[in-house]
């Protein structure tokens, strides 16, 4: 949950399906379809990898940054998002589908339409595992 407009409200999520494939002393790999996760270490099992959709940054090229996370993926959807004026969600496929929520502007300014090859840039403390 956030906070939006003076009222608390939920973040659209994207939830995967998957299992761990690898575990090091800092990260987890989490493996789900052909996307795999890298995600802060911690003990347990899991199934199940969250990532809230205002947590990934599209980028039209490859950056560099501290984020574990960067992939490559092809725009299928784009849609408005509810009640969020100025604010769409591209539906990406990323290997596994991942839905990400940017403003308009910069899917004017990064040019996004259907078919569109995007960079998705998030930090493996972004990924919960359940």
């Amino acid at each position: 949950m956030h906070l939006e407009n003076g009222e608390i409200g939920e973040t659209a999520e994207n939830i995967l399906k998957g299992r761990v494939i690898k575990q090091e002393e800092q990260f987890i790999y989490f493996k789900s379809g052909e996307l795999t996760l890298i995600c802060s270490h911690t003990e347990g099992t899991f199934r199940t990898a969250v990532i809230d959709s205002d947590k990934i940054i599209l980028s039209d090229k490859p950056i560099s940054s501290s984020a574990r996370n960067r992939t490559r993926g092809v725009v299928m959807d784009i849609r408005a998002c509810g009640n969020l004026k100025g604010a769409v969600e591209v539906k990406i496929d990323a290997g596994a589908e991942l839905k990400v929520r940017i403003t308009e502007r910069s899917m004017d300014e990064l040019r996004i339409k259907k078919g569109s090859i995007l960079w998705l840039v998030f930090k493996a403390s972004s990924v919960r595992l359940f």
